[in-house]
């Protein structure tokens, strides 16, 4: 019961209420500490307690390269803090509180430890996928309602404009937690079969779409792809009616868009044109994200020698300049790759390739031919999931700044575990 009130508070507080928190409420950084902020404090002091058996659980698996990378992550604070210290001591002007305070906001990082202590526990691996599922199900919820009700809270944010490509656009802190849901629905679906997997997966899935994030869309698109490819040449024996299940339901919805589209002068149609020529042109704000990570690379190996500059951060203060030079001396919520690049420079690139390729590995068909019914629902999942990141950190932060971050590195913890079972399944034998 602790364990599951631990998991509560933890997608409680990262999501933000799930979506839900109103001003009143306070938090950290609001100015108003409110009880939401106490919620906060908890899981901090909470995760604080647990950084040792987290470790220890991360140090024991260092010998896979899975294992390695996370622990290597686990521990990247410590170089981020070196490398401050190291500026501040050589030319840099900046507080032990200003430096605290930037460590605090990478929430991905200050929760491995605990994410690896729970999954660390008995049926730990079952219980964290569970979690997600059912917390990422009541997100779905939670922005359907939001958008259909109008409700106003203190951390959603929608816009309109007049440019075609933004007419709409929605900002939840649950949206990259609802695009893991339908993922992880439709990989349980392909694998153990369920209507309510399935049901479950198109209801993530719509609210996926709904927030008409651009670089969510994309990953989206591909992922879809990535999956029907699987559907059609995976050959694994009683899948083949969910298969045709999951293929009729992809065509009908790529037909009924396209019907739309064609019939109607719609925005829609504007929308994915311009969209795509922009994309195409490497124009206007799709330029800004490739351009962003270009500056933040030159500017690392020019004035930080390659190592980054740890927490020593200067934020956006004017839009204009920022959009206009594709580039600020910090993190933004627009690039992972960005992000990666300016904050811990090339061994943080290094990082984040050994992530990349040890996740390609733990999830290719052969590793998982073998798997326990819910490992394989995982490895297909991260296959998934892998191309879905790649594509989408390209536009909005998921490693460091936001809430994404934190279920990021939960998956990461996760995929450990999957590649102890696969071990310990391997020496039983």
């Amino acid at each position: 019961m602790q364990t599951k009130a631990i998991w509560f508070l933890f997608f409680f507080v990262s999501t933000e209420a799930f979506g839900f928190r109103r001003a009143e409420w306070g938090g950290l950084g609001t100015g108003n500490m409110g009880w939401f902020g106490l919620a906060q404090l908890m899981l901090m002091g909470i995760a604080a307690i647990a950084v040792p058996r987290g470790l220890c659980y991360l140090y024991r698996n260092r010998r896979t390269a899975i294992g390695s990378t996370a622990l290597l992550i686990g521990l990247l604070p410590v170089y981020l803090v070196f490398v401050t210290i190291l500026r501040a001591a050589l030319a840099s002007d900046i507080s032990f509180g200003e430096m605290f305070r930037n460590l605090l906001s990478a929430k991905g990082l200050i929760f491995v430890f605990l994410l690896a202590y729970l999954i660390s526990l008995k049926n730990g691996f079952k219980t964290a996928l569970n979690a997600t599922s059912v917390f990422s199900l009541v997100s779905a919820i939670s922005i359907l309602i939001i958008l259909l009700f109008q409700i106003e809270t203190a951390v959603v944010t929608s816009s309109t404009s007049s440019d075609i490509t933004r007419f709409f656009r929605a900002l939840f802190p649950t949206g990259f937690l609802v695009a893991v849901g339908w993922m992880l629905f439709l990989s349980r679906y392909i694998v153990l079969g369920g209507s309510t997997n399935i049901v479950a997966s198109m209801l993530c899935l719509c609210a996926t779409i709904v927030q008409f994030h651009r670089s969510v869309l994309a990953a989206t698109f591909f992922t879809i792809l990535a999956f029907a490819l699987w559907v059609i040449f995976s050959k694994r024996r009683g899948e083949s009616p969910r298969k045709l299940l999951v293929t009729s339901l992809f065509i009908t919805a790529g037909v009924s868009v396209g019907f739309i589209v064609s019939s109607t002068n719609s925005d829609l149609a504007g929308y994915l044109f311009e969209s795509i020529n922009e994309f195409m042109l490497g124009s206007g704000n799709s330029g800004h994200r490739f351009n962003i990570v270009a500056n933040s690379w030159s500017y690392v190996v020019s004035d930080t020698f390659g190592f980054g500059l740890g927490l020593d951060w200067e934020r956006v203060e004017e839009m204009r300049t920022y959009l206009e030079t594709s580039f600020v001396a910090g993190p933004t919520l627009d690039s992972s790759y960005s992000n990666i690049v300016i904050s811990s420079g090339i061994p943080g690139v290094a990082l984040y390739l050994m992530f990349v390729v040890s996740m390609f590995r733990l999830s290719s068909i052969k590793a998982m031919r073998a798997d326990a019914p819910l490992q394989r629902v995982f490895a297909l999942f991260l296959r998934m999931f892998l191309i879905f990141i790649l594509v989408v950190g390209l536009g909005t932060d998921i490693v460091l700044l936001t809430s994404a971050s934190t279920l990021f590195t939960l998956l990461l913890v996760a995929a450990v575990s999957l590649q102890n079972h696969r071990l310990k399944k391997r020496f039983s034998k």
